[in-house]
């Protein structure tokens, strides 16, 4: 009886050979040496974004062996191993990276020794959710290991959410320096900017930071049609952050304005900082540039008002002066003193504001990443 059963379902695996020698040709194809994303090509329709994960790539139905036999519930794993194995090979440079003949052939060998169509598609299924697990789980590894995505999201924090103190403040001062009390964008040019910036990395601990990482620190323009004009750009041409211009008149503007940094991370990491992503990025670094100029304006206001009080206080030994015997002194040093409070409720304010931003926000976000990475 048991050898008369199994004559049967061999005759009924034999009658569907076919379907078997297409199913095993799309398990070869996906998981084998050649699995080079056939089913999964990159879209160059999407402006250009060669790697994008959620929208560079489609499946291509018309190449499946067997497309009978692929339900609904199949055709999605097959795309994300296929668009895994392609950005595998394409984004992270691993020509070589394959799933291994071993995990190949047991796949196909779990799938002959199955009865019926319905045991079939099962062990294709499982087949297909070990490969999707293998090759993301590939992918992440590289990216940890290979491409440093740990740092590379650590530079952003660093430098996008103002959080390199030392840095930060002597960019503040160099800036200052360089162009003055200037208003408008003429005289201010990208080489001058990125001396600046140079100057500032040099003389600070991010020196510290490895060349290939700070090499990818730039400038980025934050113009208006007007000063796109005066420089000779197109709107195109300046990014996307030309769209978030600070005012329509640039004879309102300053360098405070139109200065940011952007930071270029690698083709590999696209898929953690994607254009939007990054969007965001600049909007937090001119909220927070914004502020970080604010308490530098502070900080000078202090230190001309210190002085102005000091020289005051000289006048007044040598001529003789006092509270007492000069209304125009004691009215001097009083709203001297009134600035000077309110000034200091100001610095108050902000410096807490900062602490709160930098410490409450950044640090316990960044520190839910981290683990969530590891």
């Amino acid at each position: 009886m048991a050898k008369n059963g199994a004559k049967k379902r061999g005759a009924a695996r034999g009658g569907d050979g076919a379907n078997v020698a297409n199913s095993l040709t799309t398990i070869n194809t996906v998981l084998g040496e050649e699995s080079s994303g056939v089913y999964s090509h990159a879209n160059s329709k999407k402006n250009g974004k060669r790697f994008e994960w959620k929208d560079g790539f489609y499946l291509d139905l018309t190449k499946l062996p067997g497309p009978q036999l692929m339900g609904k519930d199949l055709v999605k794993p097959i795309f994300q191993v296929g668009k895994g194995a392609n950005f595998v090979h394409r984004c992270l440079m691993d020509g070589e990276w394959t799933f291994g003949t071993e995990f190949v052939e047991l796949a196909k060998k779990a799938f002959c020794y199955s009865t019926g169509q319905e045991t079939e598609s099962i062990h294709f299924r499982l087949t297909l959710t070990g490969a999707m697990r293998t090759v993301h789980l590939h992918i992440l590894e590289s990216l940890h290991r290979d491409h440093h995505r740990l740092l590379h999201l650590h530079v952003l924090k660093q430098f996008m959410f103002i959080g390199h103190g030392d840095f930060d403040t002597v960019l503040m001062d160099g800036i200052s320096t360089e162009f003055g009390d200037q208003v408008g964008v003429a005289g201010i040019y990208r080489h001058t900017l990125t001396s600046v910036i140079d100057a500032a990395l040099r003389s600070t601990n991010a020196n510290y930071f490895p060349p290939h990482i700070l090499e990818r620190l730039h400038i980025d323009w934050d113009l208006d049609l007007h000063e796109l004009h005066y420089y000779g750009f197109t709107e195109t041409e300046a990014g996307s952050s030309s769209s978030i211009g600070v005012g329509k008149d640039n004879n309102d503007r300053r360098k405070w304005d139109i200065f940011a940094l952007d930071y270029s991370v690698p083709e590999a990491l696209v898929t953690v900082a994607e254009e939007d992503a990054k969007a965001d990025y600049r909007r937090v670094f001119r909220s927070l540039f914004g502020l970080r100029t604010v308490e530098h304006h502070l900080n000078s206001t202090w230190r001309a008002s210190a002085t102005l009080q000091h020289t005051l206080h000289s006048m007044a030994q040598q001529n003789g002066l006092t509270v007492r015997t000069s209304q125009s002194y004691a009215n001097t040093i009083a709203l001297l003193r009134q600035i000077a409070m309110t000034q200091q409720a100001m610095v108050h304010f902000v410096v807490n504001l900062k602490s709160y931003i930098m410490f409450e926000v950044q640090e316990g976000g960044w520190k839910q990443v981290v683990q969530d990475i590891a």
